[in-house]
């Protein structure tokens, strides 16, 4: 939309600053409005670096005519070139469709993690040791139970065969 060619150094630029303000939030699933929010700045940023290496870029020093106004996104253009509103929805139109295309990409990886930690719970333990032994946990002991006496309607001369063998009282 600018009409003019960003500078090789400008694109570098641009790809390193993305690539390291990317690693911060890396770690755990996003939502679609904190990539949103994420993908508009780095638009913002974006725009203003390659302005910049365009700027450097020109012979002079000067400006292209026209050029300074498109990072005002109010900025009137009458031929509906560069620069003002269709700039602005350029930068926000790649934002949205960035952000939506990521947090799908994302929400894939994660549920693809989630998948295959499930599958290697089991199998990796046995086959990867950890150097280090997680402590014991503390048990407590478990309660004493009495046995419970036989109600007074069951024939003291009747036996139970069936099963671990009972203490019974005597009377």
């Amino acid at each position: 939309m600018s009409a003019h060619q960003v500078p090789l150094a400008g694109i570098a630029a641009g790809f390193a600053a993305v690539f390291a303000v990317a690693l911060a939030p890396a770690g755990r699933e996003r939502g679609y409005a904190t990539i949103l929010g994420w993908m508009l700045w780095s638009q913002f940023g974006l725009h203003l670096l390659f302005t910049a290496a365009q700027l450097l870029a020109e012979p002079g020093g000067a400006a292209p005519a026209g050029h300074l106004g498109h990072t005002l996104p109010a900025a009137p253009q009458g031929d509906g070139g560069e620069g003002g509103a269709g700039m602005l929805a350029v930068h926000v139109a790649a934002a949205a469709v960035s952000s939506w295309w990521l947090r799908t990409g994302e929400a894939a990886a994660f549920r693809l993690a989630r998948h295959l930690r499930g599958l290697l719970a089991g199998a990796l333990p046995r086959v990867v040791r950890p150097r280090w032994a997680p402590a014991p946990r503390p048990t407590a002991p478990a309660p004493v139970r009495s046995v419970p006496r036989p109600p007074a309607a069951v024939l003291r001369h009747a036996l139970v065969v069936r099963g671990p063998p009972l203490l019974l009282a005597a009377h």
